[in-house]
Formats: structure tokens, C-alpha cells, sequence
């Protein structure tokens, strides 16, 4: 099946496009083989709503990755 990502995050735009993933992988899961760091490199929007990480990609998902937010 086949994902889409778009990242506002200069340094991983290299990942923007399609990509084949194995059915019944997490969204956390396939970003970790992609290189992204949890919670650490990426907010990370999965068809418009922030991810758990925990969701299993379906055929055609959107999957967003933003500068992650700090504060306090």
C-alpha cells in the first residue's frame, strides 16, 4: 500500500512523496525506519488529527510532519 508524506521540516524534506509501507504498521513504526526519532524530530499529523504514533497506516494516508512545538 501506498503513504504520502509532506514535511514543513527543512531537513526532512527528502522524505516528501509516496512511499510503500506493509499493511498493519504503525504510524510510529514506519517513521522510526525511516529515521525519525519519536516525539523528538517531528509532530507528526496523520490525515489531519496529531498522531499517537499507535494508528496502522491505511491505503492512502496523509501523513504531515511539522516542527515539533517546546514550552512551558
Amino acid at each position: 500500500m501506498v503513504v504520502k508524506i509532506t514535511s514543513n521540516i527543512p531537513y526532512l524534506q527528502q522524505l516528501n512523496g509516496e512511499h510503500r509501507v506493509v499493511e498493519k504498521t504503525t504510524v510510529k513504526a514506519f517513521l522510526e525506519c525511516l529515521g525519525i526519532k519519536w516525539d523528538e524530530d517531528a509532530l507528526v499529523v496523520l490525515n489531519g488529527k496529531i498522531s499517537t504514533g499507535q494508528e496502522k497506516l491505511k491505503e492512502n494516508d496523509r501523513i504531515q510532519l511539522l516542527i515539533p512545538l517546546a514550552g512551558g
